[in-house]
């Protein structure tokens, strides 16, 4: 299996938003060329290009803006992974778990851990008495949870594979500030790309290289979406 990408999932979307929009565009086109002959289908242009447009901006179904948000997050966290590799750290971008993928699986001596990237602005991520993670004024608990789904769907396959490891959930901010730099809600550990690097590989020794190694492989290679 060919390694994917970081933001990989991301940029197929773009990409198929892309099509869409240029055959409805080509349609558009072929309409218009049709009404030179036949006016009344000039007439059916005008409405479909209304719809094209509108689904192509402001968060219509044809609108990339946030899949290229997240790509731009989701690109730079794998850049970090990458050269933590010197520090034993192996990285795993984008891995389908069947219903979603997980933007990073990260196998460092310390243990494994699935990391969910948001690229967000709209103020600092901190925690809020009697409410819970926050980014500004907005609750943001809804993250926090889909870092815990990545960390539990990865722990089932391993599970299912014969390896009984906790993989940590990790919520990485790579563009809203981030209260210390770091803190944990729970389980989950919501980080800044500044405090990735020590918060892989701090601590005591958990999993030698050959273990990495298998880990790393059975994630590449194995059936994880139809295992989850």
């Amino acid at each position: 299996m060919t390694p994917r990408r970081p933001g990989q999932f991301l940029e197929e979307q773009i990409q198929r938003k892309a099509m869409i929009a240029g055959v409805c565009i080509a349609l558009a086109w072929g309409l218009a060329a049709a009404g030179l002959e036949w006016w009344p289908v000039a007439l059916a242009v005008i409405p479909f290009v209304f719809v094209v447009d509108r689904q192509g901006r402001n968060g219509g179904r044809l609108d990339a803006s946030r899949q290229l948000v997240g790509l731009e997050g989701e690109r730079r966290a794998g850049a970090i992974l990458e050269d933590l590799a010197p520090r034993g750290v192996l990285a795993v971008h984008d891995l389908d778990v069947g219903r979603g993928n997980v933007d990073h699986v990260a196998i460092s001596p310390q243990g494994v851990f699935a990391i969910e990237v948001k690229h967000l602005s709209g103020g600092r991520f901190h925690l809020r008495r009697g409410i819970g993670l926050m980014q500004g004024s907005r609750p943001a608990d809804a993250h926090a949870a889909q870092a815990r789904r990545s960390a539990t769907a990865v722990h089932a396959f391993l599970l299912r594979s014969g390896i009984d490891l906790w993989v940590q959930p990790m919520l990485l901010s790579t563009k809203a500030e981030v209260w210390r730099g770091g803190f944990r809600i729970g389980p989950v550990h919501v980080l800044a790309p500044d405090a990735l690097p020590d918060a892989l590989t701090a601590g005591p020794e958990q999993l030698d290289e050959q273990q990495r190694r298998r880990i790393h492989r059975l994630l590449l290679t194995g059936d994880i979406a139809a295992s989850a």
